[in-house]
């Protein structure tokens, strides 16, 4: 879309959509870490930390090259990356094999539980300050750090 339509008006949307699938893609890539046995969990969370910073320094110190040039061609770029990234998902991803450790095999429980309505207001707000929180972080990874 930003290929052809990079005005504020369209950055601004998918900017908010790219922040809420990078939070989401954040806690995916922590997850799957997090169930990895062949390597220590403190190496595995310092090589995705490395990684995602590398991408950022090398995305960000490209992007002004290449806007120098033409202003589409960060957003080809950023495209032609993310379809490299689908096709390698596409290509070489293999479902890890979970095992049930705990081997509980209870029977779902009947009894229904009610959530106060206090609780419920109190997540909810939690769920929306996360959001503009993360929204704000999201602007200043993207464009406030680069107008710096």
């Amino acid at each position: 879309v930003l290929v052809f339509f990079h005005q504020a008006l369209p950055f601004s949307i998918c900017l908010f959509f790219l922040g809420l699938s990078a939070g989401w893609n954040g806690t995916l890539i922590s997850a799957l870490g997090a169930i990895l046995k062949k390597y220590d969990g403190n190496y595995v969370f310092n090589m995705i930390y490395f990684i995602q910073n590398l991408g950022i320094v090398i995305g960000s110190s490209t992007v002004g090259f290449l806007y120098d040039w033409n202003i589409k061609l960060p957003f080809i770029a950023a495209m032609l990356i993310s379809f490299g990234f689908l096709l390698v998902v596409m290509i070489g991803f293999r479902a890890l094999k979970y095992e049930n450790i705990h081997g509980s095999t209870h029977k779902h429980s009947k009894v229904k539980v009610v959530l106060p309505k206090i609780n419920m207001y109190l997540i909810y707000s939690l769920f929306a300050m996360l959001l503009v929180t993360w929204t704000m972080y999201q602007q200043w990874g993207s464009n406030v750090s680069v107008y710096i």
